[in-house]
């Protein structure tokens, strides 16, 4: 068995290494064939189920990761977000998350995770009392309010302090691929400054990181990674690109065994 591809996330702020476990999969070490090659671990897009099955079963086992410690949710671009304590149905082709498109927990050692495929992944930290979600952030939800709803959520169901939260823009389409109609561009402009995009190409990750700052995390506090699904069609499977025959990753972040977080 190959070890399944990621990349690991550092968290801003903090000392190398540390912080809870948070990655995106890659599309290398898996089973898939054609255009899911080689490493889906999404269902639901014309994949065998048998081989996401084994592709989630590789990916967590790279990670030493129990299935019954993972929450997925089945996500419809909507503003809606769940409150886990504990995973479950990861391995289950008949399992079914909730119908939202962030979920948050504090309970040590459950993790968390969202499909990605040109969407952005969000991945965010409070380190004061180890509560973490993952927020599947495409346009419509994040012009929609995914991403602060979430942070909402965050404070209002587990107390924490939006301004020391930390966060990780993970891989998504980037402003060098992402056009979009002169209309949806300037009413991203119009709401979150002329800066979010260019023309008709409009910046996720520029736009992620305004809509962060905004809600009260500290621009030191925000990590972007910049890079871009589409442009990278060796490691990521991209839906602009490919178009819906196309597989998909997850981006995972994994609630500490809790405590504040380290020195940096």
């Amino acid at each position: 068995m190959s070890d399944a591809g990621f990349v690991r996330h550092a968290w801003p702020g903090v000392a190398d290494g540390d912080g809870p476990l948070a990655f995106t999969s890659t599309r290398r070490g898996g089973v898939g064939v054609g255009a899911y090659a080689s490493l889906n671990v999404g269902r639901g897009v014309g994949d065998d189920d048998a081989a996401v099955t084994e592709n989630r079963s590789r990916l967590l086992a790279t990670h030493g990761m129990d299935a019954e410690r993972l929450a997925l949710c089945d996500q419809t671009h909507s503003t809606a977000i769940a409150m886990v304590t504990a995973g479950g149905g990861a391995l289950d082709p008949s399992a079914q998350g909730p119908r939202v498109d962030a979920l948050v927990t504090g309970t040590p050692g459950v993790a968390v995770g969202v499909m990605i495929a040109d969407c952005v992944p969000v991945l965010l930290w409070s380190g004061r009392d180890g509560v973490v979600a993952a927020v599947h952030a495409g346009r419509v939800g994040m012009y929609n309010g995914i991403i602060s709803k979430a942070l909402t959520a965050m404070r209002d169901e587990a107390d924490v302090d939006v301004a020391e939260c930390r966060a990780v823009v993970g891989p998504s389409i980037g402003p060098c691929c992402y056009e979009v109609s002169s209309e949806i561009a300037d009413t991203f402009r119009a709401r979150l400054g002329g800066d979010v995009a260019a023309g008709r190409q409009l910046d996720l990750w520029r736009t992620a990181s305004r809509i962060l700052t905004d809600a009260g995390v500290g621009a030191p506090n925000i990590r972007v990674e910049e890079t871009c699904t589409s442009c990278d069609s060796d490691r990521f499977y991209s839906y602009r690109r490919d178009g819906e025959g196309t597989g998909r990753m997850v981006s995972v972040v994994v609630a500490p065994s809790g405590g504040r977080e380290p020195a940096s």
